[in-house]
């Protein structure tokens, strides 16, 4: 079937490409929805990556190439499994938009350099298996998959392969892990939503975001702060699921090296409004000297052009796909350090304990205990 697929610079082009080749459809040419963050300058032109021709719009490739079938290849952070791994023995199968080829075992944390070295021969150098290597220091299987659907489900993915790689270390638990708004592609027996504080409890809670809150365990908002805009995605929660459990957190940077007295830059893809406050934080939790915030890991070109500005002795960056070709390699040039931080949660006063929730979670699905 003669087919157009949609798809976005979220996604990787080589995780785009094998996509293509792999779904039963004939392809005549892809149209990009949105998005960058993956692509690098100049690729969004290239007809070579994708395989097919990229069109300026779907109306336009109806028109040329008279298409049978729409094929939605496009998409919409995490929530780590320490605290489970720190009573079971854990494997993480993370599947992402630039994940590998063939499912690959992480057994220790990469380091900077080894990360440069994999964005210079073409790869993801922040898959998110390995951002849970390094920042969880937890086992982890790499997996890709392409498209999330309107309810979560993936279009192509090689989940299934990672979760037969996972299975074959006997763990405790196997915890999978999500991307963007897609849902693994496989069984399992509970399920943890994570859920933006900042979105409007209408989209939230709205559509088919309704299906994703009637088949989870426990919801987790991120990026809350007590106010009428949470009261409000709590009352929508509750007016879906009275009995779902919910807790708000808030995201705070947690730097892997020692900051204090350094002229410090963080680099970073949180919203413009939060950045004073992780600039606070850096400062009177690690006493940094912080001389700037980034919140623009997610645009290269952006990011590109305030590098130009910036003098610090430390670069922190969060680890995305920028932060590792262009930070990271801008860092080693200039002779400059540059570490990894985390994004640690906490949760807002008055808030059950998020750490015993996920572990009688993690206890229940080892169990096999029923839901409800």
């Amino acid at each position: 079937m003669r087919a157009l697929a949609l798809i976005d610079g979220e996604h990787y082009p080589p995780v785009v490409r094998d996509a293509l080749s792999a779904l039963p459809y004939e392809f005549a040419c892809c149209v990009n929805v949105g998005g960058g963050e993956k692509l690098r300058l100049g690729s969004e032109q290239d007809d070579a990556v994708y395989g097919v021709p990229l069109i300026d719009s779907i109306e336009q490739g109806i028109e040329s190439y008279s298409p049978e079938i729409v094929v939605d290849l496009s998409d919409e952070p995490v929530l780590g499994a320490r605290i489970c791994a720190q009573h079971f023995e854990v494997v993480v199968v993370a599947m992402g938009r630039g994940g590998p080829p063939e499912p690959e075992l992480r057994e220790t944390p990469p380091s900077i350099e080894e990360l440069l070295e994999l964005a210079r021969m073409g790869r993801h150098a922040a898959s998110d298996y390995l951002e849970d290597a390094v920042l969880g220091e937890i086992v982890s299987v790499g997996a890709r998959r392409c498209g999330g659907g309107l309810a979560g489900a993936v279009g192509y993915s090689n989940v299934a392969e990672a979760a037969e790689m996972a299975l074959e270390r006997h763990p405790d638990l196997v915890v999978f892990e999500g991307s963007g708004a897609a849902l693994p592609p496989i069984a399992t027996d509970r399920r943890v939503l994570v859920v933006s504080a900042h979105q409007d409890a209408e989209l939230a809670c709205g559509y088919l975001n309704t299906y994703r809150i009637l088949v989870s365990d426990l919801v987790v908002l991120t990026f809350a702060e007590p106010g009428e805009r949470l009261d409000q995605l709590r009352g929508a929660l509750a007016s879906l699921r009275p009995e779902l459990p919910v807790i708000a957190t808030t995201m705070k940077p947690r730097p892997l090296v020692p900051v204090a007295g350094k002229k410090t830059a963080l680099f970073t893809t949180a919203p413009e409004l939060a950045l004073p406050s992780l600039a606070e934080h850096l400062e009177s939790a690690y006493g940094a000297e912080v001389v700037h915030v980034s919140g623009n890991l997610a645009r290269r070109k952006e990011l590109r052009s305030e590098l130009e500005t910036i003098e610090a002795e430390l670069f922190l960056v969060e680890l995305k796909a920028a932060a590792v070709d262009v930070v990271v390699k801008e860092a080693m040039a200039r002779g400059c350090e540059v570490a990894v931080v985390d994004n640690e949660l906490f949760t807002l006063a008055g808030e059950p304990d998020l750490d015993s929730a996920l572990l009688r979670l993690g206890e229940q699905a080892r169990a096999k205990e029923p839901v409800g």
